[in-house]
């Protein structure tokens, strides 16, 4: 927790129980896990995932595959252009490219399987795992 900034919020969600934890308010979650949970049963957030009112602009840029192409979408009210990069799994970027406001489509012509997708925007970064069949 020391090495993010004190007005970053930081949540921990855990789906299978459906709760959230204030990271800042109490840094210890217990849990009893089994090897049938889910691989990614715990998500981090960096917003306040309860209040729309505390929604973080960054919540708002979307990004998603479908078949060879991956799309990052950056709604027009957040009046912001950014730098998108595509990595495979064992780090390569295969994708350094802007994009700017609305719906924008990056040709994914690589083999099939998991890529991280990097939105580097004024305000922050956001990033997703995607599949490209």
């Amino acid at each position: 927790m020391g090495s993010f900034a004190a007005d970053v919020p930081v949540w921990l969600e855990d789906t299978k129980e459906n709760l959230f934890q204030d990271l800042r308010q109490n840094e210890t979650y217990v849990f009893t896990a089994s090897p049938i949970d889910e691989t990614g049963r715990f998500v981090v957030h960096f917003s306040n995932p309860l209040g729309i009112n505390n929604q973080n602009a960054l919540d708002m840029v979307k990004i998603y595959a479908y078949e060879k192409t991956v799309y990052v979408d950056i709604p027009e009210t957040l009046g912001m252009d950014a730098h998108c990069m595509v990595f495979n799994m064992i780090g390569n970027k295969v994708v350094n490219q802007e994009v700017t406001e609305g719906l924008n489509a990056i040709p994914a012509p690589f083999n099939e399987g998991y890529y991280l997708v990097t939105v580097n925007t004024g305000r922050g970064m956001v990033t997703e795992k995607v599949f490209i069949k």
